[in-house]
């Protein structure tokens, strides 16, 4: 899911899973092969993404965020059928407020309230912020749900970890470094 520490988490604790191969997806294909641990794949573009660039002068347009999510799930079933799924979630108020801020920096040009608002009479739709039915429609496709906070990476940064070892099936964890701040947007295409 977009704007939960994916990035710092694939570069900071992920590579330090031992007996675990990953694979971002921006990935080439080897590492999908190499190894003979579990195989974990982390790939924010899963989660779907709220806005596209269409038309000739690159204008952001909203997507069906919630459908595009159902949809790319029902393709990681067919390749992954027995696949575990990791949802990371943070407060509602934090992620509108780092949507908006990327869809500025993206070259969205309406005020906030034209960005969101409750009555869906906006650019998001309040549909697509409903992590309960995200939760709904990873359970409907698959048997294994790990969900975690933005808060648990912030307060309890290593029980997490160890929690997310135990869940991908991993042995141990080398020396994970604090990683500074994770610049997402900076170095995100």
């Amino acid at each position: 899911m977009h704007k939960v520490a994916t990035t710092f988490l694939q570069r900071q604790v992920f590579p330090h899973f031992r007996e675990v191969n990953l694979a971002i997806l921006d990935s080439t294909v080897d590492e999908l092969f190499d190894g003979d641990g579990p195989l974990l794949i982390s790939a924010e573009q899963i989660g779907g993404v709220p806005w596209r660039r269409e038309g000739v002068v690159g204008r952001l347009h909203p997507t069906d965020w919630m459908q595009m999510f159902r949809d790319r799930l029902r393709r990681v079933k067919k390749v992954f059928p027995n696949a575990s799924i990791t949802l990371g979630v943070r407060p509602h108020l934090d992620l509108i407020r780092s949507l908006y801020s990327q869809f500025l920096k993206e070259g969205g040009t309406i005020g906030v309230k034209g960005f969101f608002s409750l009555r869906g009479e906006s650019f998001l739709s309040p549909q697509d912020l409903r992590m309960s039915k995200r939760v709904q429609i990873i359970l409907d496709n698959f048997d294994d749900l790990f969900l975690y906070t933005l808060e648990d990476l912030k307060v309890r940064p290593g029980e997490l970890y160890d929690c997310l070892l135990d869940f991908t099936g991993g042995t141990s964890i080398g020396r994970i470094g604090s990683g500074g701040k994770n610049s997402g947007l900076d170095t995100n295409p």
